[in-house]
């Protein structure tokens, strides 16, 4: 399968043998304009190919036109160019559009699996793009671990039925159909970790996460002298998304540097502590949030007619101040963190947009359940 650049040098050859001259960068920018982009740079900076059967009724005609007129070309290449490009099985999408594919697919059964081997195809010529494992693997999202284990009593008679023990007819019917999703299951879980794990071997970021949030439903607990360190992620994936800008994750990593074990009382600094909570308090201020300051609040809580007060969060975090050395050092540290963030052009994608079904229970608009 051919790339844009490769259709362009077949375009200007085959145009040259009608006689009919024309610059190389002004090819590439109609093409562009077939597939919808107003510039080359535009479709090659925010762009996916993705395979199709037939290409001759998804081509923008009339930007094509407006492109040989701003370009002063003339219209008369129109046919040359149709009838070779009408072998071509690529159209180029922005995430967005290739988003917006994936989720319709999802949600229609006759649209799944083309799509599906549309991606498949793809994948198969452009090898090295993680955006494609990453997107097949959603098509195999319906899936749990430890399937078999949630119906406990479908759970015994499997068990049983394993073992080659007798089941009765009254539960066959359903044991039947338990053995038929578990397979359904395990088939998914099979697909859908491999494609996770493809797309994060080709650095995939959103693919590593939504792979280990998969494997790992526990928090996860480091063992350092004597006690255990708490946190959401572990450590590889809790930094990855801090760079990210995850305010949670954040806020854990600064808890982390200052506070013993316990949470209760703020540790004695070493000067690589203060450097390390000083970069992470920079960096989230630029974010817009500061972790130094506090939550702690008082509640009253009332108990058989008696009156108790309930102490949760904690109190703000004063940190020492910095030696110009160390200044420096940390506002490079944080011109790196804000360099990388600000840099950011990872695929990530969503199941479900914010204006779909999602219900916002904590939000302040009470939901009404008589409301048809």
């Amino acid at each position: 399968m051919s790339t844009i650049s490769t259709l362009a040098v077949e375009l200007h050859h085959v145009i040259k043998t009608h006689g009919i001259e024309i610059k190389r960068s002004h090819l590439h920018e109609i093409i562009s304009a077939l597939f919808g982009f107003k510039t080359f740079n535009s479709l090659k900076l925010s762009s996916y190919p993705l395979f199709t059967d037939s290409i001759d009724d998804q081509l923008d005609i009339e930007l094509f036109q407006k492109r040989c007129q701003e370009l002063n070309i003339s219209f008369a290449l129109a046919p040359v160019i149709q009838k070779h490009i009408s072998d071509y099985h690529l159209l180029y999408l922005t995430d967005e559009k290739i988003s917006e594919l994936v989720r319709a697919a999802l949600d229609d059964d006759l649209l799944q699996n083309d799509v599906l081997e549309r991606l498949k195809k793809t994948f198969i010529d452009f090898s090295k793009f993680s955006i494609y494992p990453y997107l097949i693997a959603q098509f195999y999202s319906d899936c749990e671990n430890n399937f078999d284990e949630r119906n406990t009593d479908m759970h015994y008679l499997y068990q049983r039925y394993l073992q080659g023990k007798e089941i009765s007819p009254t539960w066959k019917p359903s044991l039947d159909y338990f053995i038929k999703e578990i397979e359904r299951n395990d088939e998914y879980k099979e697909n859908y970790m491999m494609y996770l794990k493809k797309a994060a071997e080709l650095g995939s970021f959103p693919a590593q996460l939504q792979l280990y949030q998969f494997e790992n439903n526990n928090h996860y607990f480091e063992e350092d002298t004597g006690h255990y360190i708490y946190s959401t992620y572990a450590p590889n994936i809790e930094l990855a998304l801090a760079k990210r800008g995850d305010k949670e994750c954040l806020r854990e990593i600064f808890d982390r540097i200052v506070y013993c074990g316990n949470y209760e009382e703020i540790k004695e600094l070493t000067e690589d502590e203060l450097i390390e909570a000083w970069k992470w308090q920079k960096f989230a201020e630029y974010l817009g949030y500061d972790l130094a300051k506090g939550n702690y609040k008082t509640t009253a809580i009332y108990d058989q007619g008696n009156i108790f007060a309930a102490e949760s969060g904690r109190h703000d975090v004063n940190l020492s101040k910095l030696t110009l050395e160390q200044e420096n050092i940390v506002n490079q540290e944080v011109k790196n963190l804000i360099k990388f963030y600000e840099n950011l052009n990872e695929f990530t994608f969503s199941r479900y947009l914010n204006h779909s079904s999602y219900v916002d229970w904590d939000g302040e608009d009470d939901f009404n359940w008589e409301d048809d």
